[in-house]
């Protein structure tokens, strides 16, 4: 009897052992192997770094530089006009080169800089000249500013339209006394209209519309590339580039004092 019981409990502890051995390997699968893991994050390195080869770039900043056109007039002095010592009078320019500038528009913008809203009592005059002429083509008072810096001047507003060919003196007059017109600040600009050339047509009509600015700097038209970057600043006035692009531009014809307070 004693033998039949040790019989069976060394059967059991054999069935017991040959099925640890059977799972044995299954419990070895289930464990992280090392190496396997190392394999397995090495072949999914080079896709990780195949997505940021293949990912677009950053779209580039436009750059705007003005190249002055070869047939540019005699340099005229233009734009600052000084207060003297009252300071109560603001400091205003004529935004333009320090030659005769170009457009190809019939009716294009001019612009001008003060640095601080006058004195209600103060008048501001905009006249515009044909040089071959010795009547104004405009002669008009100016709505006093509503905020300092950057101001524009609409030809379309008076019904103007500049002749092919034709050179024109326009300035912006600060009457401090109307008895006394000695006193008056006045800062001038020149204008030339010319015919739009083929190679310019091309590029306005084959590139983006965002580059309109940047053709007109290019191509030395120095009026209607500066209407069109003042364009795109008012449609996207949170666009940090296009500010610093203006200032920029602003530098390379020499209003640094401008540029100075468009950067602040």
């Amino acid at each position: 009897m004693k033998k039949s019981k040790t019989n069976a409990v060394k059967s059991r502890t054999v069935v017991f052992a040959f099925a640890l051995a059977l799972m044995a390997p299954g419990i070895a699968a289930a464990e992280p192997d090392p190496k396997t893991e190392k394999a397995e994050s090495a072949s999914e390195a080079p896709a990780k770094e195949l997505e940021s080869v293949d990912a677009a770039p950053p779209a580039r900043p436009l750059q705007l530089l003005y190249v002055a056109p070869d047939r540019g007039k005699p340099v005229k002095p233009t734009g600052g006009a000084t207060r003297g010592s009252d300071k109560k009078i603001p400091l205003k320019f004529a935004l333009t080169p320090d030659h005769v500038g170009q457009t190809v528009s019939a009716q294009p913008s001019l612009f001008w800089y003060l640095d601080r809203i006058p004195d209600t009592s103060m008048r501001i005059e905009f006249t515009l000249f044909d040089q071959a002429s010795d009547e104004p083509e405009v002669e008009a008072a100016l709505a006093a500013p509503e905020r300092v810096g950057i101001q524009r001047i609409r030809l379309a507003d008076y019904g103007v339209e500049l002749k092919p060919g034709a050179e024109y003196e326009w300035s912006v007059t600060l009457v401090v006394d109307p008895e006394k017109r000695s006193k008056d600040v006045v800062v001038t600009g020149w204008i030339d209209r010319i015919e739009e050339s083929g190679q310019l047509a091309t590029r306005l009509e084959s590139e983006s519309g965002k580059r309109a600015a940047a053709i007109y700097a290019e191509e030395g038209i120095w009026y209607d590339s500066f209407a069109a970057l003042n364009d795109q600043i008012d449609g996207n006035p949170g666009d940090a580039n296009l500010r610093t692009q203006r200032v920029e531009v602003l530098r390379q014809v020499g209003l640094d004092q401008v540029a100075a307070d468009a950067e602040r």
